[in-house]
């Protein structure tokens, strides 16, 4: 898809450099009062114009339904934009850009969460609660 849109966006440099290149021979012919040939050069330029829109916005070989812009900005910019996940090392990196700023409301939640642990029983042993032993 990528390399589509880059190929694409070639040929609609190359279609506005020819234009511009047709403007330049079309102002040059009615400087010299040559009318047809500058007509000529200005429908040069219009048509180049138009297949250079054509490109981004009408149909595309491969997308018929949509032009390759709209194709992209739907499909790559919209539709599959998926936020990164929340993981611990998001959470641990955020803290580091931040000079650790949130910190206390989320240790203060650990803290509850671990409260909460210690109430219910464990399955694992090395996570489970000390016993207690009278010294």
């Amino acid at each position: 898809m990528l390399n589509a849109i880059k190929s694409a966006h070639q040929e609609v440099i190359d279609l506005v450099d020819d234009a511009d290149i047709e403007w330049y021979q079309a102002r040059d012919h009615y400087l010299l009062n040559e009318d047809h040939d500058c007509l000529y050069h200005l429908l040069g330029v219009t048509w180049r114009n138009t297949a250079a829109c054509r490109y981004i916005l009408y149909p595309f070989y491969a997308y018929s339904y949509a032009g390759i812009l709209w194709y992209f900005l739907n499909y790559y910019t919209i539709a599959e934009a998926k936020p990164d996940p929340l993981t611990w090392k998001s959470i641990c990196e955020a803290w580091l850009k931040n000079d650790f700023e949130g910190r206390a409301p989320t240790i203060a939640i650990i803290d509850r969460m671990r409260q909460i642990l210690w109430d219910e029983p464990f399955n694992i042993i090395w996570a489970a609660r000390p016993e207690e032993k009278e010294l």
